[in-house]
């Protein structure tokens, strides 16, 4: 099991239907976007528990999702996490100053 938070506060712009992907406005104006795993969308949610919903206000630490990644793995799919900036047109600069936990 992957358990997913994030490290800032925000609204979630949007979900996925297939639970794989979800949007993430920043209080600082970055628009986030995360993608579980490759491919994913062809498990239409099942190994995902969405634990937020469109237009929730989230805080740093929160819980995001939980993803199965064994049988994300067991269908045949990578489990490698996409996380994509989706404005960068106003974007100056990006630090990353943590990393989390490997799950793969």
């Amino acid at each position: 099991m992957a358990i997913f938070t994030h490290q800032f506060s925000g609204i979630v712009t949007s979900i996925f239907p297939t639970k794989h992907a979800f949007g993430l406005l920043t209080d600082n104006g970055l628009e986030v976007l995360v993608h579980i795993g490759l491919d994913t969308v062809a498990l239409n949610g099942v190994p995902f528990s969405v634990k937020i919903t469109e237009g929730q206000r989230v805080k740093a630490g929160e819980l995001l999702v939980v993803a199965d990644l064994a049988a994300i793995r067991s269908a045949g799919r990578e489990t490698t996490i996409i996380v994509a900036f989706t404005n960068t047109a106003e974007i100056k600069a990006v630090n990353l100053t943590q990393t989390g936990k490997s799950f793969c």
